[in-house]
């Protein structure tokens, strides 16, 4: 979802490409053994019901400081609603969403922050 038919869900955090100088077979083999990418949404309501989580209210930092984390953000709170999760997104503005690198202070009642790396 989300891809727009211009690429495919992977279960590896770099692309194929990445891996272009190794060999085929070695390439073949690493990305064959990958997970499935498709969701259980059944074992995850179970695993949240196991910890004792179910309903847990959460906050998730989110911002305008480029649509992947607002994108991001929201994702993560319509996959946690699907689990029993209480997912908040908390706004905030560019300059300060910077500081949830660097300043633990600004990442108080913050639960998780989304960020994003493009391979290059």
């Amino acid at each position: 979802a989300g891809l727009g038919s211009a690429g495919s869900a992977t279960g590896s955090l770099t692309p194929r490409a990445a891996w272009a100088g190794a060999p085929e077979r070695t390439r073949d083999a690493a990305f064959d053994d990958l997970p499935p990418t498709e969701p259980d949404l059944t074992e995850a309501r179970e695993l949240i019901e196991e910890a004792g989580a179910t309903g847990a209210k959460l906050t998730v930092a989110t911002s305008s400081i480029g649509q992947d984390v607002s994108l991001l953000a929201t994702a993560v709170q319509a996959a946690g609603t699907q689990i029993g999760l209480d997912i908040r997104l908390r706004s905030i503005a560019p300059n300060a969403f910077t500081a949830l690198f660097t300043d633990p202070g600004a990442r108080e009642g913050i639960d998780m922050f989304p960020l994003t790396y493009y391979h290059s």
